[in-house]
């Protein structure tokens, strides 16, 4: 599996070994379940009907969208406390990886349009990638005439990083997202 070395998958395998058959037979349902997943119609996040529990709570803020590669980076938002709803794009746009027809940025306009969304919050990572990705999205979404607003994330120094050891771009993006006080 990506990201997981051979001592990794040894002491996973190990851990696993270690469980009571309860336990066992848990971690099997679990893996068994993934072929009930399937892809939200809406937001292309992961979902065990058509639509995923996000997009079904009547509870968020349906003007607010925010825009991420995967599902993977929706579980930060929502731990941050983020009350909005999503798109997945599927991606990002690299050279060697997708070309932009591949993403869903075309539903993704589309939602913008239908769905009277306010605000977009291109919430990608701080990549070449990511920032490809943003600066596309943002040419297409002014290209419809959208009155959105559009926001990205602030970028630069994290709590409890050095200034001493950050280098120039993150310093000068933690200088141009500054905020009064």
């Amino acid at each position: 599996m990506p990201h997981i070395g051979e001592k990794t998958a040894e002491r996973l395998a190990n851990h696993i070994f270690e469980f009571n058959e309860k336990d066992r037979q848990a971690l099997v349902k679990a893996i068994l379940e993934i072929n009930n997943l399937k892809t939200c119609k809406r937001c292309f996040n992961l979902a065990s009907r058509d639509l995923c529990a996000i997009c079904e709570d009547k509870n968020r803020k349906n003007s607010v969208l925010a825009v991420v590669e995967t599902p993977l980076h929706i579980a930060p938002l929502e731990r941050a406390g983020y009350r909005g709803v999503y798109h997945v794009l599927g991606g990002l746009i690299a050279s060697f990886l997708h070309d932009p027809n591949e993403l869903h940025l075309k539903e993704l306009l589309k939602r913008i349009e239908q769905d009277e969304i306010k605000e977009v919050i291109l919430a990608l990572d701080n990549s070449l990638e990511g920032e490809t990705t943003a600066m596309y999205v943002i040419k297409e979404v002014k290209n419809q005439k959208s009155k959105v607003k559009i926001s990205r994330l602030a970028q630069g120094l994290s709590t409890g990083s050095n200034l001493e050891y950050a280098d120039e771009t993150t310093v000068r993006e933690a200088l141009r997202g500054r905020r009064e006080i």
